[in-house]
């Protein structure tokens, strides 16, 4: 038993928890090992879906900071105001041009590779072992960040099946989760 923040933590009532929440875990799974699949076989398709899906998202977001900008006066209205008009209008062009939303992802990503790894090859590491990592990140993280630049729908592509793959051992963890649950 643990205390933590006046709540009584106990390893029966996880356990309780995991019961009560088995065929949740596996449908968990189940759905993840499905979006692992559309990732996997159809990784362009899906990542264009999941982009507006983001951009729908990120227009009801601006939506809504709209609609709460009247409760602020002053610079934090203006401010409000700024950030709510950015919102809607990355949301409609994700919505609108997915494809080119996914490469200027993928150009931005590429950009700041560079630069972090540009931070690990010029700034100071401690001791010998140290620097060798930093050298080794740096270099890996420029290259990384060329090859973004170079060909984005290759990147894409590859993230698409990196993400798949991440999708699929946690699909798999939760459905043994869920099936280990007695």
């Amino acid at each position: 038993m643990m205390e933590s923040n006046g709540i009584d933590l106990r390893i029966t009532d996880f356990q309780k928890l995991l019961r009560l929440s088995k065929w949740a875990l596996i449908i968990r799974g189940i759905l993840l090992l499905l979006l692992a699949g559309f990732f996997l076989f159809r990784p362009f398709q899906t990542e264009m879906a999941v982009t507006v899906v983001l951009g729908i998202y990120i227009l009801l977001e601006g939506i809504a900071l709209f609609a709460a900008a009247g409760r602020f006066r002053g610079t934090a209205l203006a401010m409000t105001l700024i950030n709510a008009a950015m919102l809607v209008l990355l949301g409609i062009f994700a919505i609108a041009a997915p494809w080119l939303t996914a490469v200027l992802f993928i150009t931005i990503i590429g950009v700041w590779m560079i630069f972090g790894g540009m931070e690990y090859l010029l700034l100071p590491a401690p001791a010998r072992t140290g620097r060798t990592l930093a050298v080794a990140a740096g270099i890996l993280s420029v290259i990384t960040g060329l090859l973004f630049l170079i060909s984005p729908f290759a990147a894409a592509l590859t993230l698409g099946w990196v993400l798949a793959t991440l999708l699929l051992i946690s699909a798999l963890a939760l459905i043994a989760l869920g099936a280990a649950v007695r």
